[in-house]
């Protein structure tokens, strides 16, 4: 299966994050992605998430965060040590 690129805009978003797959919920789906098939994730900035997420996001795939016109405003890179 390829990985898929998700853009998540809807301020009522809920992401929650487990080990080995995220769940994200808003008041038109609920779905349980495995982090695995994801390529990158675009998350609006309206998008309540705290930081200990979008770091444990990150160290699992691209994180970008995005502005209501889809302009990057933020890319959030996990650089481990060597």
């Amino acid at each position: 299966m390829s990985k898929r690129v998700f853009i998540f805009r809807e301020p009522s978003t809920k992401i929650t994050l487990h080990a080995e797959y995220m769940h994200v919920k808003n008041i038109y789906y609920d779905k349980v992605i495995a982090l695995r098939h994801i390529e990158m994730v675009y998350l609006s900035k309206s998008i309540e998430i705290s930081m200990a997420t979008c770091y444990e996001l990150s160290t699992h795939v691209p994180l970008y965060i995005i502005d209501n016109h889809g302009y990057i405003l933020a890319e959030l890179k996990c650089i481990k040590d060597a």
